[in-house]
């Protein structure tokens, strides 16, 4: 008996689960073609990785229903090409006969070009063309946009509108080697005249309702002290932004370091995509999908 299970091992090769299963947590499909299964792990790779790039291009277009839909479509693939790798396996058993592409140059090949590819593709496209992300850092934002949101921005913007809320290069730091990045809300466009009366923000000489507008401090600062809560009339350049923070008693902003160029802008906020409170350590759900105004 011992030399017939020999024999039945020698016809051929072994195939294991868990090679199956790391296999496809590289890259859905790759289980499929270690099984010998070569159009059905090209199925699951073209088909993980198509959901994973729409996700990447669409994301400023669909709605987060349908974003989280896609989302939930590239984790069932997943799922499915582990089970489906380990149970074919498991069927196969030491009756495997081997492809001539049951090679690991052939598995790491397949990898680079679809799994890698794919992934480079969409990082290229996030960061050359119409997307980018961005985490906000302070709460000069609040409530429009919490500590510890993180946000897509859109880069296709053609032209910025008064009241977009917008990230650009730090004035101050413009001839750092490591500028930093600001977010805030364009107040002025150029040829504005702002101006700023107890806490109250006019433009064009009009007095601007602000919704969104936040003042958690209730003594008021006289001009001569600090631009915060009076500012003299004053004129946008062209070319230029005047910025502030929707936290207007703790924002660093155009009041006190000037006008933002508008070649220094690299994006419009769009979207929150995720939303991490650390203070209380847990998800903010419900700002999760949010369109940014």
């Amino acid at each position: 008996m011992d030399f017939k299970f020999d024999m039945k091992k020698s016809a051929g090769q072994t195939r294991k689960p868990w090679t199956a299963v790391v296999l496809t947590l590289l890259m859905p499909g790759l289980g499929q073609v270690y099984n010998g299964q070569f159009r059905k792990g090209c199925l699951f790779a073209l088909f993980s990785t198509g959901f994973g790039l729409a996700i990447t291009l669409f994301s400023l277009k669909l709605s987060f229903a349908l974003l989280a839909l896609f989302f939930l479509i590239t984790i069932l693939i997943l799922i499915l090409a582990i089970v489906d790798g380990i149970k074919t396996a498991r069927t196969l058993k030491y009756n495997f006969q081997p492809k001539k592409y049951n090679r690991p140059i052939v598995y790491t090949a397949i990898y680079l070009i679809i799994g890698l590819g794919g992934d480079l593709a969409g990082s290229a496209y996030i960061k050359h063309a119409q997307v980018r992300a961005y985490k906000i850092p302070s709460g000069s934002m609040l409530t429009t946009l919490n500590v510890g949101d993180r946000i897509l921005l859109d880069k296709t913007v053609d032209a910025i509108n008064r009241g977009d809320i917008v990230v650009f290069e730090f004035p101050p730091d413009v001839d750092k080697d490591i500028p930093r990045e600001f977010i805030k809300r364009v107040i002025g466009m150029p040829g504005d005249k702002i101006e700023i009366r107890d806490k109250q923000l006019l433009v064009n000489d009009r007095l601007v309702v602000e919704d969104y507008a936040v003042h958690q401090d209730a003594k008021t600062i006289p001009a001569e002290a600090s631009p915060r809560d009076n500012m003299a009339p004053l004129r946008v350049p062209d070319g230029m932004y005047f910025t502030m923070g929707d936290n207007r008693d703790y924002s660093y902003d155009s009041r006190f370091w000037g006008f933002v160029a508008e070649e220094k802008v690299s994006g419009r906020a769009a979207k929150i995509y995720w939303s991490w409170d650390s203070k209380n350590a847990e998800v903010r759900w419900e700002r999760i999908g949010q369109e940014i105004y």
